[in-house]
């Protein structure tokens, strides 16, 4: 027997202070998670540990709940002096923190879509089982949706792509992370996926992005409900259709009413004229009188200013 294939049954012992991450490092043999991990690009060569191994034990470290990356050499229990857990992993030994960092520093984005994908692959088969389980009894799929922010120091330079947005009630530094799970009789929440995004993206994107990947992890979609869409856009093109005629009575009543005071100015040019001739003739000369053509056009005059004040402000 071999050190990389020693088990938790094995007559020495050796005391850890992480149980769990010996029960998921087989469980990750089980599934083929190690092989997959891998086979990840990165454009870094192997010296003492591979890449991919340093790749491995940044998940592990992940797994315990570390919260910085020193945390790997630092941390209240260092995993780098625990010896269970990398034959657990199938690792030489664990790597310092520094050493994870250049090789986090190597990955690019080839190297994180095939990190993706080696998640994707393993833990597929348990979502499609949850499906299968959910319609077998005939069971509704309840998925959860959730954006949270994740806040940095304002004053940072060193994260990448964060942005100011909106986080625990005030704007501050950051990002924001969009998750969706499925609701299962066998598993519980099952996560389905986990996007990050710069702290001011909003919340309709990171729901559609959301909704489009959990449907592609299902492998089904709700109906569309076509039918109800088509009925609902005849009924706006009907409404559209009344509106535009509607409009285009109201041009034809714009158009004539312009004519009509362009008419109207007109008139009462022509009579400010006439009444300038006649009121330069002398009194003697001209008809007197409340009929008298001078005065007559002075009330015209005034009536047709009044018609034209009212057109023009209807």
């Amino acid at each position: 027997m071999t050190q990389s294939d020693r088990t938790l049954t094995r007559d020495e012992t050796n005391l850890t202070q992480h149980a769990m991450l010996v029960v998921w490092g087989h469980f990750g043999r089980t599934i083929g998670l190690l092989e997959r991990l891998a086979q990840i690009p990165i454009a870094q060569k192997t010296v003492l540990r591979a890449p991919q191994e340093k790749v491995t034990e940044f998940l592990v470290g992940l797994l315990s709940g570390m919260e910085y990356l020193t945390d790997l050499s630092e941390g209240p229990a260092p995993l780098t002096n625990d010896t269970e857990v990398p034959v657990a992993w199938k690792l030489q030994s664990m790597a310092d923190a520094s050493g994870v960092s250049r090789t986090l520093q190597a990955c690019n984005d080839e190297s994180v879509q095939g990190l993706a994908e080696a998640l994707d692959a393993v833990s597929q088969p348990f979502v499609d089982r949850a499906v299968s389980d959910l319609r077998q009894h005939s069971e509704a799929f309840v998925l959860d949706a959730d954006l949270t922010g994740r806040p940095v120091s304002s004053t940072s330079r060193t994260f990448p792509g964060a942005a100011f947005g909106y986080m625990d009630g005030e704007v501050r530094l950051g990002y924001q992370l969009a998750q969706i799970c499925l609701h299962t009789r066998l598993f519980g929440r099952q996560w389905l996926s986990a996007q990050h995004h710069p702290g001011n993206t909003v919340s309709a994107g990171c729901l559609l992005g959301l909704v489009q990947e959990a449907e592609r992890r299902l492998g089904c979609h709700p109906r569309r409900r076509t039918e109800l869409v088509a009925q609902r856009l005849s009924a706006c093109e009907q409404e559209s259709t009344a509106l535009e005629r509607l409009a285009a009575q109201q041009e034809r009543r714009a158009v004539a009413q312009t004519e009509r005071i362009v008419q109207l100015a007109g008139r009462i040019e022509a009579a400010e004229v006439q009444v300038q001739t006649l009121g330069a003739t002398p009194a003697s000369t001209r008809q007197a009188g409340p009929y008298s053509r001078f005065n007559r056009l002075k009330k015209q005059i005034v009536g047709w200013r009044v018609r034209w004040n009212g057109r023009r402000c209807g």
